[in-house]
């Protein structure tokens, strides 16, 4: 955690000019508000083709991420019902739902998204 070694650091940044305790915490407390991101933020990052910010928002309707994913993976199946809870997205036709479900589907991304 930064503020556990700011506090064994010889000079802390609440010591350093113009800066104080409030203003450290202030700093601290931003770092770790920008260690998670929303859902949706994290879906639109992943630069999938097709997904906006606004389709990454529309897939908020799923429970959670991990929801999403496993149905994306269940999608692949047009037939499925995950394909069609997808394309019942509004916003999420089949052009969008098949760029959905090619990135889901390559093992490099499985990789990386595991990863993240």
């Amino acid at each position: 955690m930064l503020e556990e070694k700011d506090r064994q650091n010889p000079t802390p940044l609440k010591t350093h000019e113009r800066w104080g305790e409030l203003s450290a915490y202030k700093l601290f407390a931003a770092i770790e508000h920008t260690r998670t991101i929303s859902v949706d933020l994290f879906i639109y990052a992943l630069g999938i083709l097709h997904i906006g910010e606004v389709t990454a928002r529309d897939c908020l309707s799923y429970e959670n991420f991990e929801h999403w994913w496993t149905s994306l993976k269940q999608a692949v199946d047009i037939k499925s019902i995950a394909y069609e809870e997808l394309t019942n997205i509004e916003g999420i036709g089949d052009i969008v739902a098949t760029s959905l479900i090619n990135f889901s589907s390559e093992p490099k991304n499985q990789l990386m998204v595991k990863s993240l």
